[in-house]
C-alpha cells in the first residue's frame, strides 16, 4: 500500500499532461471574426494584467509569512511546504485561467459554424483543462511530499504546510475576484440596464470587458483556487489524524497478517495503511474523472440537461468500484469505505438538489412579486434562500454523523475526501457557466447572427443551474474540509501536549462557550466587509460608464465605429478590489492566531465549531438567495410577466444586484474563511501554550 502511494506524483504528472493536450485541442478550434479575436485579446490582457498585480501582492504575502514560519515553528519543512502550496495553486488558476480566456471565442465560434452540442462540447473541454490541473498538480503537490514524510508518522506534521500554502493563495483568488466580478457586473447592471436601457453584454457598454474579466477570475480561478484548498486540505487531514490514529487492541486484530510483529511495529504499520489510505483515494477520484470527461462521447446525444448528471454519475460509479476494491486488497475496515461513500453522496445529492429550490416553482414565485417591485422581490428571494438551506445542511449532517460512526474522527476526514476526490469532473461541470455566460457576451458584443446568440444564450441558461449546482457543491466541500481539519486540529494538540490527552469540548467550559461566540462572529464580519468592499468598488464603475456615456458622443446611441474604453474599467476594478481585500484578509488571519495564543486551545477549538456551523449556514442562505434572484430574473427574460425592458424586469434586476452579491462575493468567500481558519489552527497546534487567560 505505501508502495502504490509513491505513484502519486506520476499520476499527477498524467492529468497535466491529459490536460496539455486538452488545452491543445481546444485552441485549434476556429476563433472566430476579427472582432471577436480583438475582444478575446482584451479580454486575456485584462485577464493577465490582474492576476500579476494579485500575484506580485501574493508574492510579498508569501515571502513574509515564510520568514514568520521559518522562525516560529520547530519544523522548518513547514515553510517550504507551504511555499509549494501556493506555487501549485497559481499554477492550477493560471492554466485554467488561460484555457478560459482562449476557450471563450471557440465555444462562441463553435455556435456559430456548427451549432449547440459541438459548442456544448468546446465548453466542456476548455473548462476540464483547470479541473484537470488542479487534480494533477493537488496530487503532484501531497504526493512528492508524503513520499517524502509518509514513512513516518512523527514527521507528517510537516505536510500541513501545503494545505496552508494552498489556503492563503484561495484568499487571495476567491476573494479579490469575488470582489472583482461582482463590482464590474453590478455596476455595468446599474448603469446600462437600469439606467440607460441597455443589456450588459451590449457592444455600447464600456465595462462589458471588465464583466468578463471579473467573471473568468471571481468564478473560474476564485472557484479553482477554493477547490483546490479543499482537495489539498482534506488529504492532509486525513493523513494527519491517520498518523495520530489511537491503536486499539480491537483494531490490531482486524490486520492477522500484522499478528507476527511485535505491538509496536503493528500500531505503526497500521498508521501507515491509514495514512496511505486518502491519497490512493484520490489516485482513484482522478482515474474516474477522467474517465467521467471522456464519456461526453459516449453520451454525446443525451439532453444537455441531463448531460452532466450522467458524466457526473459515471465517474462517481468507477469511483465507487475501485475504492471497494481498494479497500478489499488492503484489508482496510468496510467504515473506511462507507465513510467515503457517504461523502460522495453528499456531494452529489448537494450539487444536484440546488438546481431544483433555485429554479423552477421558487423562480416563478419571485418573479411575480415583481409586479409589486424591487422590495419583495429582494423579500421573496431572502425568505427562499433560509427556507431551503436545510437540504444542504441536513446533507452535511448526514455524511459527518456517518463518517464519524463508520471509522470515527478519521471517518470523518475520509467523507470529506471521498466528497472532493472526484473533482476532476466536478470543477469541469461546474466551471462551464462562466465559460457559456463569457461566450454568450461575446457572441453579442462581435454581432453574430440571432441563431448563434439563440444557441449561446441557451448554453447560458443551463450554464446558471450548473453554477447553482457548483457553489452549493463547493460550500459543502468547504464544510467537510473544515470539519476534517478540526478533527486534525484536536489530534495535534493531544500530540503535541500530552497533559491534554483529554482534549474536550465541553460547553459549559467557558473557554469554549466564549470561543464558540467568537466563531460565529467572525463569518458575520467577514461578510458585511466583504459586502461594504463590492458596494464601493461597484460605485467607481458605474461613475465611469455614465461619464463615458456623457463624454464620448455617439457612444450610448450605438453609432458604427464609436467605441468605450473598456481597459479604464478594468483596471479601475482590479486595483479596487485588491485593496478592498486587506481587511477581510486580515480578520481571517489574526483571529486563530489572537483567540489560540491569548485564549488557549480550547477557546481556538470552540472559535473554529462556531465559524464552521456559522459560516456553512451563512453560506448556504445567501447561495441560495442569490441563485433564486438570478433565475427570477431569467424567468422573466423568457418573456414572462412582462418580459425584457418592464418595470417588472428593472425590479427582478435589482434583486439580482443584491443576490448576486450574496452568491458571487461573500458567499464563496466565507468557504475560505472557515478553511483558513482551521488550517492556520492546526499549524499552529505544536506551539500553542497549554493554558490561556481560562486555565
Amino acid at each position: 500500500m505505501q508502495g502504490l502511494t509513491s505513484l502519486a506524483p506520476f499520476f499527477g504528472i498524467i492529468s497535466l499532461i491529459i490536460a496539455w493536450f486538452i488545452y491543445a485541442y481546444v485552441k485549434k478550434q476556429p476563433k472566430g471574426n476579427n472582432r471577436i479575436q480583438e475582444l478575446e485579446e482584451m479580454i486575456h490582457e485584462g485577464v493577465m494584467a490582474f492576476l500579476i498585480k494579485e500575484y506580485s501582492i501574493f508574492a510579498v504575502f508569501i515571502a513574509v509569512l515564510f520568514i514568520i514560519l521559518w522562525l516560529i515553528l520547530p519544523c522548518w519543512q513547514i515553510s517550504v511546504a507551504f511555499v509549494s502550496g501556493a506555487l501549485c495553486s497559481i499554477t492550477a488558476c493560471y492554466s485554467g485561467m488561460t484555457a478560459t480566456t482562449r476557450g471563450n471565442s471557440r465555444v462562441a465560434e463553435a455556435a456559430n459554424r456548427s451549432g449547440h452540442l459541438k459548442a456544448l462540447n468546446t465548453a466542456y473541454f476548455t473548462g476540464s483543462v483547470m479541473a484537470l490541473a488542479i487534480a494533477g498538480l493537488g496530487l503532484l503537490g501531497t504526493g512528492i511530499w508524503f513520499f517524502i514524510y509518509g514513512s513516518d508518522p512523527k514527521q507528517i506534521n510537516c505536510v500541513t504546510g501545503f494545505a496552508l500554502g494552498a489556503s492563503s493563495a484561495a484568499i487571495f483568488a476567491r476573494l479579490s475576484g469575488g470582489i472583482f466580478a461582482r463590482a464590474a457586473t453590478s455596476g455595468t447592471d446599474i448603469a446600462c440596464r437600469v439606467e440607460a436601457g441597455i443589456p450588459c453584454d451590449n457592444p455600447r457598454n464600456p465595462g462589458v470587458i471588465a464583466g468578463i474579466v471579473g467573471n473568468s477570475v471571481g468564478n473560474i480561478a476564485g472557484m479553482g483556487a477554493d477547490i483546490f484548498e479543499s482537495f489539498t486540505s482534506s488529504i492532509i487531514a486525513a493523513i494527519t489524524i491517520g498518523a495520530t490514529l489511537a491503536v486499539s487492541p480491537d483494531l490490531i486484530a482486524r490486520f492477522p497478517h500484522l499478528e507476527p510483529l511485535v505491538k509496536e511495529e503493528a500500531i505503526a504499520a497500521i498508521r501507515l495503511k491509514y495514512m496511505a489510505m486518502p491519497v490512493l483515494i484520490v489516485i482513484a477520484g482522478l482515474l474516474s474523472s477522467i474517465a467521467g470527461l471522456f464519456s461526453i462521447k459516449v453520451f454525446k446525444n443525451t439532453n444537455k440537461a441531463l448531460l452532466r448528471r450522467y458524466m457526473i454519475f459515471f465517474a462517481a460509479g468507477i469511483f465507487v468500484i475501485i475504492t471497494a476494491l481498494i479497500t478489499a486488497v488492503f484489508r482496510m475496515p468496510f467504515g473506511a469505505f462507507w465513510a467515503l461513500f457517504s461523502g460522495l453522496a453528499c456531494g452529489i445529492i448537494t450539487g444536484l438538489s440546488a438546481g431544483y429550490y433555485t429554479s423552477g416553482d421558487q423562480a416563478s414565485y419571485i418573479a411575480g412579486q415583481s409586479k409589486t417591485g424591487s422590495a419583495s422581490v429582494i423579500i421573496a428571494g431572502l425568505a427562499t434562500g433560509m427556507l431551503w438551506a436545510y437540504v444542504p445542511l441536513l446533507s452535511i449532517c448526514a455524511a459527518t454523523f456517518s463518517g464519524y460512526m463508520a471509522s470515527g474522527a478519521y471517518g470523518i476526514a475520509l467523507s470529506a475526501v471521498g466528497m472532493i476526490a472526484t473533482t476532476g469532473i466536478t470543477m469541469t461541470v461546474y466551471s462551464f457557466s462562466p465559460i457559456a455566460d463569457n461566450a454568450h457576451g461575446l457572441s453579442e458584443m462581435a454581432g453574430l447572427d440571432p441563431e448563434t446568440i439563440n444557441i449561446t444564450e441557451h448554453l447560458e441558461a443551463h450554464g446558471k443551474t450548473t453554477s447553482s449546482e457548483g457553489m452549493v457543491f463547493t460550500t459543502c466541500s468547504a464544510t467537510l474540509t473544515a470539519l476534517a481539519l478540526f478533527a486534525a486540529f484536536t489530534r495535534s494538540i493531544q500530540v503535541a501536549h500530552p497533559t491534554m490527552a483529554e482534549f474536550i469540548f465541553d460547553i459549559k467550559t467557558p473557554a469554549v462557550f466564549t470561543g464558540i461566540f467568537i466563531g460565529a462572529l467572525v463569518p458575520i464580519i467577514w461578510t458585511a466587509l466583504t459586502i461594504t468592499s463590492t458596494g464601493r468598488v461597484a460605485l467607481p464603475v458605474v461613475k465611469e460608464i455614465r461619464r463615458q456615456f456623457m463624454e464620448i458622443p455617439g457612444l450610448l446611441e450605438g453609432k458604427i465605429g464609436v467605441k468605450g474604453e473598456g481597459q479604464i474599467c478594468v483596471t479601475l476594478t482590479a486595483a479596487s478590489a485588491l485593496r478592498e481585500m486587506l481587511a477581510p484578509g486580515l480578520v481571517a488571519i489574526i483571529t486563530p492566531v489572537a483567540v489560540g495564543f491569548i485564549l488557549g486551545p480550547l477557546a481556538l477549538g470552540g472559535t473554529l465549531i462556531g465559524s464552521i456551523v456559522m459560516g456553512t449556514l451563512l453560506s448556504i442562505f445567501m447561495l441560495n438567495t442569490g441563485g433564486a434572484l438570478e433565475n427570477a430574473k431569467k424567468y422573466i427574460e423568457t418573456g414572462k410577466i412582462g418580459g425584457k425592458g418592464t418595470d417588472n424586469h428593472k425590479a427582478a434586476i435589482v434583486g439580482f444586484t443584491v443576490g448576486s452579491i450574496f452568491r458571487d462575493t461573500s458567499a464563496p468567500a466565507i468557504n475560505i474563511l472557515i478553511k483558513f481558519m482551521s488550517v492556520v489552527s492546526l499549524v499552529m497546534a505544536p506551539i500553542l501554550p497549554v493554558a490561556g487567560l481560562f486555565q
